[in-house]
């Protein structure tokens, strides 16, 4: 307000309030007007502190104050906490608390911003990436739009293509803005952080980047949050996203295998290890830390996940090695799909089992692989494949000096079969 002069050495907040106030009411020109002060979490002390001396001026004047913030950016000691104590015990202030969009919400933005009713499945995916933000869904519309992602038809919108939901330019610009303004050991931070996880401990991501303290006010950075003691998040998983994407894959996998050590000795979970191992690209160690992880969901019950997990070591295990390890995991996994009733994948990798025992020699093993896969032929219907791996688990105890016929351990009936040791070996057999 230049008309006012030059400013005196020390402002008076209350001559700088009625100044202001008089400004919006010569806005208002005798109507009602709202002042609206955005990211006050941002917002310097000076612009705080005015805050209540505003609001006693503009008492008599038909002038609303709307200052918006996000309560998860306040750190213990800032400035916004005493001033909203004090607006709040002089009856001068009214809280609206605004949680995240529903999906009906999404909904109806979405007919705002593409035009056109939105189907379930598109809305449903930009509501579980979005994760109720509003500026999330915007972008997220306009990313889906201008990538040639949706089709109209019959006044409706959906998806069109495969794929996930890119992270929009909007978002990632916004992560970068922010993320520019951090010291060299946030920004180490905010890199670690986003190879942990979603959530994650902070003490694990101290040690992935290589420091001691976690800084004052970082949470507050507005990327980050307090989920729980010991524990932060981001505040948004499009924001993790983004700042993940922006981090060169040499640095990328050298923060995976560093996080997997730093997990690995604090106990954590092995699935959580094996995911980080299998990022870095470390297979051996990753392969060890997913049978560890089959194994505790074993010994839970968790057939199927303890599948998922023993897949996954398969999968990146080398094809030509046929190892006693490789073939307890693959026996291992046949159990799990028999424990399932999932017998198409146990024939398979029984047969597949029953060919390692086959090319290492082991008579004994390759007897009980065979009883076993007979009966999950049996469990299909498959009464000739069923029979025929039952002669040859039998030929094969009998090569191993074990009783050709047991009674299996479903309760059901069986007739037992004797198979005499053949005059001339076969040419699999010891």
């Amino acid at each position: 307000m230049p008309e006012l002069g030059a400013p005196p050495p020390e402002p008076n907040p209350t001559a700088l309030a009625a100044a202001l106030c008089s400004v919006l009411a010569g806005a208002g020109g005798g109507n009602p007007l709202a002042l609206f002060l955005d990211d006050l979490q941002w917002a310097d002390e000076a612009t705080l502190g005015l805050l209540p001396a505003v609001a006693d001026a503009a008492g008599d004047l038909p002038v609303t104050v709307v200052g918006c913030y996000r309560s998860d950016e306040l750190p213990r000691g800032h400035r916004l906490r005493a001033v909203r104590a004090l607006l709040r015990r002089n009856r001068q202030l009214a809280e609206i608390e605004l949680g995240p969009l529903g999906d009906d919400d999404v909904k109806q933005m979405l007919v705002g911003l593409l035009g056109a009713e939105p189907q379930p499945t598109l809305t449903t995916v930009v509501a579980s990436r979005a994760d109720g933000l509003p500026f999330a869904v915007e972008e997220l519309a306009f990313a889906l739009r201008d990538g040639g992602r949706l089709a109209y038809l019959d006044r409706a919108v959906t998806l069109a293509g495969a794929g996930a939901a890119p992270v929009p330019d909007g978002i990632r610009e916004a992560v970068l803005l922010r993320a520019a303004r951090l010291t060299d050991a946030q920004r180490a931070l905010l890199e670690a952080a986003a190879v942990a996880g979603n959530e994650f401990d902070l003490d694990a991501v101290l040690a992935a980047a290589d420091l001691a303290t976690w800084p004052d006010g970082f949470t507050g950075s507005g990327l980050l949050t307090e989920a729980s003691e010991g524990r932060a998040a981001f505040r948004h998983p499009l924001a993790r996203e983004a700042a993940y994407a922006d981090i060169p894959w040499s640095r990328r996998r050298s923060l995976h295998r560093a996080l997997a050590a730093a997990l690995t000795g604090d106990g954590a979970a092995p699935a959580l290890i094996a995911a980080h191992l299998l990022a870095a690209r470390d297979f051996e160690p990753a392969r060890r830390a997913l049978v560890a992880a089959a194994q505790e969901h074993y010994a839970v019950h968790a057939y199927r996940d303890a599948a998922r997990a023993l897949r996954t070591a398969l999968e990146h295990w080398p094809s030509d090695e046929c190892d006693d390890d490789r073939l307890a995991v693959i026996d291992r996994l046949a159990r799990c799909a028999e424990m399932c009733s999932d017998y198409a994948d146990a024939v398979v990798l029984l047969r597949e089992l029953a060919d390692g025992h086959q090319r290492r020699g082991d008579a004994g093993a390759l007897a009980s692989t065979y009883r076993r896969l007979a009966l999950a032929h049996e469990l299909r219907g498959q009464w000739e494949s069923a029979l025929t791996a039952r002669e040859t688990a039998a030929v094969a105890f009998c090569a191993a000096g074990l009783p050709a016929a047991r009674r299996p351990s479903t309760g059901l009936r069986w007739r037992p079969i004797c198979v005499p040791r053949p005059a001339t070996p076969l040419p699999w057999l010891p």
